[in-house]
């Protein structure tokens, strides 16, 4: 992943008359529950201009506008289910009335029906919808027979979505989803049992996948004679009695990534004169909400501290589980500790890890010494080396963690650190101790190779940011 994005700290705000901004948003978003939401959330940036994502209510519902990619785009939230007070018939047909959208997308989660040729995270894109709930119930063991036409999705966001062979989301460092399209099955009920799940694979073989609320979403659609909709939704589960809600947040990314990255293109829905922001506009705004991440920026350089360099470290300090390093040997990994200390005490008051960062630092160093410290092989001195060695880790999985957090609450610019200093010492450490710390080395080694071609390669322009 080369990008991160900022949330903007003016998350809402309420505004009680958006006409202007309501007639240029020509698309309709919609979500279900939370892990859904959260999904949208992660990729919906401020309306340029305004600062932010817009909030307002209007007969009861409330509506969020904001940027994806090029276009504006409305998002609403109906309950579970089709049919019911708050489901997506009626929460879709208020919507269409209010925001008069030209395309409507229902992105979220699904459940899947066959494990070997699907996975989760793996993403629906409904060609058509099957309404299983409609069906004449046949005497004796005949089965069932489906009564129900299946409406087909828009011609031009299905072709747009299921032809994103450029895509990549990956759900692991080495698996990525899949875009799956066909029929999808809909209907009131939250299946979690086998038994039933087993029956609808019968009755509609080609099916890929099932969920709730597409039913009421086309139904309020073509009554409203919008005919480009379509259901877009991760796979989270199998509906086979072992439901959970594990799966949800990565099917739900999933989906809304695919999302994301079609609208990302200006001219995709141009047929249908949907209103789009231009490419200086997006790269404008993308500078103040988008954190660069590529190879060699100080911000990769710090997720590699975290993800290699000090595992790497500490995993060298195993091997010297029944004794301390030499004196000089030992002075010298305290000054590249204090060096990287230094390069992090660096960062703005306005980072929000700063200061959590140098504590964990500074209590990595003070065990690594008590490590150091301990002489003999007795006992209780390999006890005691092996209780620090612990410290040391839990500390080095402590800023692991500071990092990682830190990179969700991004908000403003920074000064780059200086990523070249910040190796100075190991380079020193490394060459005068070569066969000390192998895997340190490599560790290393990996990261200064990306960081000198970035000093050569002047390609690379120097990113601004202001956390990690």
């Amino acid at each position: 992943m080369n990008e991160i994005r900022i949330q903007s700290k003016y998350r809402d705000k309420t505004h009680e008359n958006e006409s202007d901004l309501i007639k240029k948003t020509d698309i309709l978003l919609v979500s279900v529950n939370e892990a859904e939401r959260e999904g949208v959330l992660k990729y919906i940036l401020p309306v340029p201009t305004r600062d932010a994502i817009i909030n307002f209510v209007h007969e009861k519902i409330n509506y969020r506008i904001g940027r994806l990619g090029h276009h504006l785009i409305a998002h609403v939230e109906s309950g579970m289910g089709s049919a019911n007070q708050r489901g997506s018939l009626t929460t879709v047909n208020d919507a269409i009335q209010t925001i008069r959208p030209k395309l409507v997308i229902m992105v979220g989660v699904a459940f899947g029906i066959n494990k070997k040729k699907q996975k989760i995270g793996d993403v629906l894109v409904a060609k058509s919808l099957i309404n299983y709930e409609i069906s004449r119930v046949n005497s004796g063991e005949k089965p069932d027979t489906p009564r129900d036409s299946n409406p087909y999705s828009g011609k031009l966001l299905f072709n747009v979505f299921s032809s994103a062979i450029d895509w990549n989301h990956y759900l692991s460092r080495t698996q990525k989803a899949n875009v799956l399209t066909g029929d999808v099955l809909s209907g009131e009920k939250l299946i979690d049992n086998l038994e039933f799940c087993e029956k609808l694979k019968k009755m509609f073989p080609k099916a890929i996948g099932g969920e709730m609320e597409g039913t009421g979403l086309s139904s309020a659609c073509i009554n409203k004679d919008i005919h480009e909709w379509i259901i877009i939704k991760g796979i989270c589960d199998w509906a086979d009695g072992k439901k959970n809600k594990r799966g949800q947040p990565k099917a739900a990314e999933s989906a809304m990534s695919l999302v994301f990255h079609v609208l990302s293109e200006r001219y995709v829905f141009s047929e249908q004169n949907i209103y789009t922001y231009t490419n200086e506009v997006v790269e404008l705004e993308n500078s103040k909400y988008i954190l660069n991440a590529r190879r060699g920026s100080p911000l990769w350089t710090l997720n590699r501290l975290r993800s290699s360099l000090v595992p790497m470290l500490v995993k060298d300090l195993k091997s010297y589980k029944e004794m301390g390093y030499a004196d000089d040997i030992c002075d010298a990994v305290r000054k590249d500790l204090n060096s990287l200390q230094n390069e992090i005490s660096k960062l703005p008051k306005s980072y929000n890890g700063g200061i959590e960062l140098n504590r964990i630092f500074s209590e990595f160093i003070e065990y690594y010494l008590k490590w150091n410290s301990i002489n003999g092989t007795s006992e209780d001195s390999t006890k005691n080396r092996i209780r620090n060695r612990c410290e040391i880790k839990k500390r080095r999985d402590e800023l692991a963690k500071v990092i990682r957090v830190s990179q969700q609450h991004l908000n403003q610019n920074m000064s780059e650190i200086n990523t070249i200093e910040m190796f100075q010492y190991q380079e020193e450490l490394l060459n005068k101790y070569p066969d000390v710390f192998p895997n340190f080395k490599r560790a290393v080694k990996r990261v200064r190779k990306i960081l000198n071609a970035k000093t050569v390669n002047v390609e690379i322009p120097t990113p601004l940011f202001t956390c990690f």
